[in-house]
């Protein structure tokens, strides 16, 4: 993650635009994914105890502050300005400057394994929505089943207690850097999620509407930010769960594409799966196939 455009050790964090914003929330789930592979984020591996959130701000609060003052020293003993009748040697500064940057460099990881693990926390409490033990299913059920997933409350609180603790002790640009992004995120998880939910009704796509809904009330109004913005995407790609197969292709060759070949793809197959008069594996391979001959015609 340090090798992205706005993690320049050499300059202020720079978040960018607010498409920077989205690539680089989108980029991080790919990277969260590849190192996580299939297994799920256990209680013990996130940080759980709020306090522990407050000293990694102090920390890097702290460390940035000390960074700086010696910098200050170091710059004023180049110029000779400082303690000019006693004799510092060129070495002694050197070692100033490389616990400068030593201290700068903590600083910034401090700031760093904020960033992730507030990240890694909307992963844990998704997670059990598809991989618990009634994995993909609550969108199946009744009238009475379309509230708000019990997960998604705990997440939105969950990162407004976190934000409630980190933000007053750090700067607005590290504040933003750290929670900035997360509905560009949760968004991109909510639609790669499509793949493991295994049948959806009317009342189940509600459900999902509502999870959206909730989110964006509880969190644009306080630390996400853009929160219309973040997840209009995951909307509508929610919007394709009410259409027929042929109502998408038909969209993809009207508009353009919108989403990859494989978030279309992971839609028809929920469509089909939901549909118990047409699960077989020759109308699914049809459907796919013209959606490959779709999507390079409406690319």
């Amino acid at each position: 993650m340090t090798s992205f455009p706005v993690w320049n050790k050499n300059q202020p964090i720079d978040l960018g635009s607010l498409k920077d914003v989205e690539l680089m929330s989108k980029e991080e789930l790919i990277l969260f994914r590849q190192k996580l592979g299939k297994s799920n984020v256990t209680q013990n591996e996130i940080i759980s105890d709020p306090s522990k959130f407050k000293h990694l701000a102090m920390l890097s609060e702290s460390l940035e502050w000390f960074s700086e003052n010696i910098s200050g020293i170091c710059n004023e003993l180049n110029k000779g300005n400082l303690y000019s009748s006693y004799s510092i040697s060129e070495k002694s500064i050197q070692k100033l400057n490389t616990i400068t940057k030593d201290f700068g460099d903590l600083s910034r990881t401090c700031l760093l394994v904020l960033h992730i693990e507030v990240r890694i926390h909307c992963i844990y409490f998704l997670s059990p929505i598809w991989f618990g033990s009634n994995a993909g299913t609550q969108f199946q059920g009744g009238p009475e089943s379309t509230d708000p997933s019990s997960e998604i409350i705990r997440l939105a609180k969950d990162l407004t207690s976190t934000e409630d603790i980190v933000k007053p002790l750090m700067g607005n640009i590290k504040s933003r850097y750290v929670f900035e992004g997360l509905l560009f995120l949760i968004g991109s998880i909510l639609i790669s999620s499509v793949e493991h939910i295994k049948r959806i009704n009317s009342n189940g796509i509600k459900k999902m509407s509502r999870n959206l809904f909730t989110l964006q009330y509880i969190l644009s109004c306080n630390i996400a930010g853009h929160g219309e913005v973040a997840l209009e995407h995951a909307k509508q790609y929610l919007e394709l769960l009410d259409k027929t197969s042929e109502e998408i292709m038909n969209s993809i060759v009207e508009k353009g594409s919108v989403f990859t070949y494989e978030e279309y793809e992971n839609a028809i197959k929920l469509l089909h799966r939901s549909n118990r008069n047409s699960v077989n594996s020759e109308t699914i391979s049809y459907d796919l196939k013209k959606l490959k001959d779709v999507m390079k015609f409406g690319a």
